[in-house]
């Protein structure tokens, strides 16, 4: 939403010294937009055909009566300012003020338009709740063009985005819950980006019938979630019962197995060691029932012949 455009006049303004150098001071005060809450607030600087590239320090910039802390800026969304007029931006310190240092570069391309657009992070103030922005500028006495300067104010709360963050929440949750797996700190950031929600939801819109309508909405999902999560301990406490059950379930049944298969390795030692044994004697008992047969064998033959030599003397006789 832009707000009021003026045009400094830069050759009409006062020159104020600072530092040695020349300045031309001016003063932008207006009425802010009847618009809902925003996130951000552009400072803009432009003109069509100009030619300027003198340094330019915003001071003083207020909602009313409220100063915008300039060492608090969030410098991230503040480099993110453009523009074709645009050489650098920064948070700086100008004659013992905290101030938005603006380096230009303007130039007369054709006459066209060309403009400085700065980035600041408003998302702790509900701009709906003042009436008027205001802030000086510092145009260092260089070029004296004359430069349009305005507000605008843009980015709101990103409801669709945290609204898929938090079902994306929530499906992460639910799949620890199924499994019975610890679940983190979940619940705890679930419950916190809905109250964000729900704190978030009357503030970017002027429509007072729509947010209620949000307020409500977001009320009965907080309310569904506690009853969600209070079952939910139920289930996960079974399951952690039923976990701390199959543990040890399976530390018994591994003891079991442990046994059974120890008592196995000894019954299998036994068995090869009789085995061994009736192998060993059977081996001996062969062994001495064949030096049996062998002696009894040389005996019998021996008395054979012993008998048969008789045989030949009685018949030479």
């Amino acid at each position: 939403m832009d707000g009021v455009w003026e045009t400094a006049v830069l050759s009409e303004l006062e020159t104020v010294p600072i530092g040695g150098k020349n300045y031309k001071k001016a003063t932008y005060s207006h009425e802010v937009p009847d618009i809902s809450k925003r996130n951000l607030l552009l400072v803009r600087l432009g003109g069509n055909g100009i030619a300027y590239t003198g340094d330019v320090y915003v001071a003083n910039i207020r909602f009313d009566n409220t100063a915008l802390a300039m060492t608090d800026i969030d410098l991230e969304m503040l480099a993110a300012s453009y523009g074709d007029g645009l050489a650098g931006v920064s948070v700086s310190s100008f004659d013992g003020m905290d101030v938005l240092y603006i380096q230009t570069k303007f130039a007369n391309v054709n006459g066209n338009w060309q403009e400085v657009t700065t980035r600041i992070d408003v998302s702790d103030l509900n701009i709906a709740d003042y009436e008027r922005v205001s802030f000086d500028l510092y145009f260092e006495e260089k070029e004296i063009p004359d430069i349009s300067v305005a507000t605008a104010f843009d980015t709101k709360y990103d409801f669709e985005g945290n609204m898929k963050a938090v079902q994306s929440l929530f499906d992460s949750y639910n799949k620890l819950v199924a499994e019975g797996s610890d679940i983190g700190s979940y619940q705890e950031d679930i419950r916190s980006l809905l109250n964000e929600l729900y704190t978030n939801a009357p503030l970017y819109t002027k429509d007072t019938e729509l947010a209620n309508v949000l307020v409500n909405g977001f009320s009965t999902k907080l309310e569904a979630t506690e009853s969600i999560f209070n079952y939910d301990k139920n289930i996960l406490s079974l399951k952690a019962e039923n976990n701390i059950g199959n543990k040890n379930l399976t530390s018994e049944t591994s003891d079991v197995r442990t046994k059974i298969e120890a008592l196995t390795n000894t019954q299998k030692m036994t068995m090869s060691t009789l085995i061994y044994v009736v192998f060993f004697v059977g081996a001996v008992l062969v062994v001495i029932l064949t030096l049996f047969v062998i002696t009894s064998v040389q005996r019998s033959i021996k008395k054979f012949k012993g008998t048969l030599t008789q045989f030949q003397k009685e018949r030479l006789w």
